[in-house]
């Protein structure tokens, strides 16, 4: 196992666009990333694409 475990894939842009917080959070599954940082206001939808994989939200 290496160190994607310990990464987190962080989007803090006041700007990002829903589909840029749906690929961070596809690629935080495929590579197994320990989570999702956003805004709070994606907080819903990332906590939705996450459901079930293991990841958390930051």
């Amino acid at each position: 196992m290496g160190l994607e475990h310990k990464i987190d894939h962080t989007m803090l842009k006041a700007d990002a666009s829903k589909d840029t917080i749906i690929r961070y959070c596809r690629e935080a599954k495929k590579h197994g990333f320990a989570s999702v940082c956003v805004n709070s206001g994606f907080v819903p939808l990332v906590s939705g694409q996450l459901s079930g994989s293991g990841q958390g939200i930051d």
